[in-house]
């Protein structure tokens, strides 16, 4: 049984680059990302995010995944899944970030808000690629579709 969190979980994502490996989020009195061996049934790592995790998603051809928040940050985050690190947050959303979508060519995600808000954010460009710390996603290629 898989009973580490603290609040209701509102997010799961399987990982597609490391077999047998789930990704869970917590909510408002949790604020975690938890990392399961689901082979196992053991705990490998928990990410600390300071806000309710309402979405997990892969990006299909990087292992990079992304998260939207709610209370009380609201924001959209990109993490480097082999170093659980977090690479970029972006702000946009004056609400939780309710629902996300990644597009079928794994480069944009749609997300939707409490705040009756569509946005669409170009995240995972082809035409870069990774730099030399194996992440794909630098500052200056996030863009907001507006």
């Amino acid at each position: 049984m898989f009973n580490e969190h603290k609040a209701a979980v509102r997010a799961l994502c399987w990982s597609p680059f490391n077999f047998g490996t789930l990704y869970s989020g917590g909510g408002n009195n949790d604020k975690t990302i938890k990392v399961w061996n689901i082979n196992n049934s053991s705990s490998i790592h928990t990410i600390q995010t300071d806000s309710q995790v309402c979405n997990i998603t892969f990006c299909k051809h990087y292992n990079e995944f992304v998260t939207t928040h709610g209370f009380s940050k609201n924001q959209i985050m990109v993490w480097n899944a082999e170093r659980r690190e977090r690479i970029s947050v972006l702000d946009g959303h004056n609400t939780r970030v309710l629902h996300l979508a990644l597009s079928p060519d794994s480069q944009s995600i749609a997300t939707a808000s409490g705040d009756e808000t569509l946005k669409f954010w170009l995240i995972f460009p082809k035409e870069q690629m990774p730099n030399k710390t194996g992440s794909l996603l630098s500052l200056d290629s996030l863009q907001d579709f507006r």
